[in-house]
């Protein structure tokens, strides 16, 4: 099986894309309730979390398929993205 038709076939991880949606909502919350902060930190907190636990479980998932599941960049972006949240409201409040 050649590699473009193995991509053809593989199927994307719904786990990668809840990942990545919950990051950019955790970052996106997190900068439009700052002047709400305790609401704003929680539920950036929250959401956050939930995008890194989704994204590292996601790449597990997609590592282990083999060729089977696709979708390793929404997974690492979702990472990425809800541990800047997380950074972004610990360490913007310090700065002002």
């Amino acid at each position: 099986m050649s590699d473009s038709s193995a991509l053809a076939t593989a199927k994307m991880d719904n786990i990668a894309v809840a990942s990545l949606v919950l990051g950019i909502a955790s970052l996106v919350i997190g900068i439009v309730t700052m002047p709400w902060f305790p609401v704003g930190l929680l539920v950036s907190l929250l959401l956050g979390g939930a995008a890194m636990a989704l994204g590292l479980f996601s790449l597990r998932r997609i590592r282990r398929s083999g060729e089977k599941l696709r979708g390793m960049w929404m997974a690492i972006a979702g990472l990425v993205l809800g541990e800047n949240a997380i950074l972004f409201l610990f360490l913007l409040p310090a700065a002002l």
